[in-house]
C-alpha cells in the first residue's frame, strides 16, 4: 500500500490528521511528521525512513510550496523512484488518495488527487450560497 506522509509547519500534519480521523476513522499507513525547528537531520531522517519502508510508494503532503517541510521532501522525493510530494494540501486531497491508493497506480493517483485539492477550493459569497441552496432544496 501506498504510503501516505503528512508535514508541514507547527501542528499542520496533526490538524489534518485530526481531520481525517474524525471524517474517516483511524487509517493506515498514514504518518504524520511535524516540524517544530526540530534539527533538520533528525527531521529529514524520519521521513526518510519511512520513504525506505514503503515498497509500493509515498505520497508527501506538505503545506506551502517552498518551505522548509517542501525543500526537504523534495530533495529526498530525487533520491528514490516512486516517491511524489504533493503542496498546498487540503484535506480532501488526503481523503481521495486513502479511498483510490489501493486501486489506483500511484501516478494516476497524483492526477485525480491534484484535481479534487484544486475542485475543492471555491469561494461563496451571498449570491451563490442562495444559488446553491435553492439547487439543494430542489432536490429534495
Amino acid at each position: 500500500m501506498v504510503k501516505l506522509i503528512i508535514t508541514g509547519h507547527g501542528r499542520f500534519s496533526d490538524g489534518m490528521l485530526d481531520g481525517i480521523n474524525f471524517i474517516m476513522g483511524i487509517q493506515k499507513d498514514i504518518i504524520k511528521v511535524e516540524f517544530n525547528n526540530i534539527d533538520l537531520e533528525i527531521y529529514s531522517n524520519k521521513i526518510e525512513d519511512i520513504i525506505k519502508s514503503s515498497k509500493e510508494g509515498t505520497l508527501i503532503f506538505t503545506d506551502i510550496i517552498g518551505g522548509t517541510p517542501f525543500r526537504i521532501s523534495t530533495i529526498l522525493g530525487m533520491k528514490y523512484d516512486n516517491v511524489y510530494v504533493v503542496t498546498g494540501t487540503n484535506i480532501s486531497m488526503i481523503i481521495e488518495s486513502i479511498i483510490k491508493r489501493e486501486v489506483m497506480p500511484l501516478k494516476e493517483l497524483v492526477e485525480q488527487i491534484t484535481n479534487v485539492g484544486k475542485n475543492a477550493v471555491q469561494v461563496f459569497d451571498k449570491k451563490s450560497i442562495a444559488e446553491k441552496s435553492r439547487n439543494i432544496n430542489n432536490l429534495n
